[in-house]
């Protein structure tokens, strides 16, 4: 049975991470983050529908690489 992680072993392996890692690192954070406030959404927003102009080759590439991504990032997660 593992122990809880505490705050203080995650800023210890955020240390370690390499800076060109920090950007997809920070996408997963915010993944665990609270719902955008009423301020945050019409950002959110601006980006809806961005990929409707895509042929089917791009989109699909496209949801090739998040799946990639996605799973990379969450595969270390249960160690």
């Amino acid at each position: 049975m593992s122990h809880p992680v505490t705050k203080e072993e995650i800023v210890h392996e955020l240390d370690r991470i390499p800076d060109e890692k920090l950007e997809e690192l920070f996408q997963v954070v915010q993944s665990f983050g609270v719902e955008p406030t009423a301020k945050e959404t019409p950002e959110l927003e601006a980006f809806a529908g961005s990929w409707k102009d895509w042929s089917e080759p791009e989109f699909l590439g496209f949801l090739e690489e998040v799946t990639h991504r996605r799973s990379q990032a969450f595969s270390k997660r249960d160690r």
